[in-house]
C-alpha cells in the first residue's frame, strides 16, 4: 500500500513558513515540486521541510497508523532531494 492511499495515516500541507521578511504565502504547494530538505518526528506526526519553503505533515489517524509512521520514519533518509509526490507514492 502507498503511503498516499493509507487509510490509517492523514496528510496534507500545512501553513507556509515565513522568514526573514519574504512572503512565502502565496506559494503554491505542488507535490510534485516540492523537493523534500529535511523532517522531524513528533509524537506519531512526521513533519516534512520542502526546499521551497513549503511543509507537510503526515499524521497517524490510529493505532494501525502509528505503525505506518515507523515504517516511513525510517525510509525518509532516502527520500531527501525527492518530491512530495514520490514521497506518497512509495509503498509502506
Amino acid at each position: 500500500m502507498k503511503i498516499g492511499e493509507s487509510k490509517n495515516l492523514k496528510h496534507d500541507k500545512i501553513a507556509n513558513i515565513s522568514t526573514g521578511g519574504d512572503d512565502y504565502d502565496n506559494l503554491e504547494f505542488q507535490p510534485r515540486v516540492c523537493v523534500l530538505d529535511s523532517f522531524e518526528r513528533t509524537d506519531d506526526i512526521l513533519l516534512l521541510y520542502f526546499k521551497n519553503r513549503t511543509r507537510a505533515a503526515i499524521k497517524a489517524h490510529n493505532t494501525e497508523g502509528s505503525g505506518e509512521i515507523d515504517a516511513i520514519e525510517k525510509k525518509l533518509p532516502n527520500f531527501i532531494k525527492h518530491s512530495y509526490e514520490e514521497i506518497l507514492n512509495t509503498e509502506i
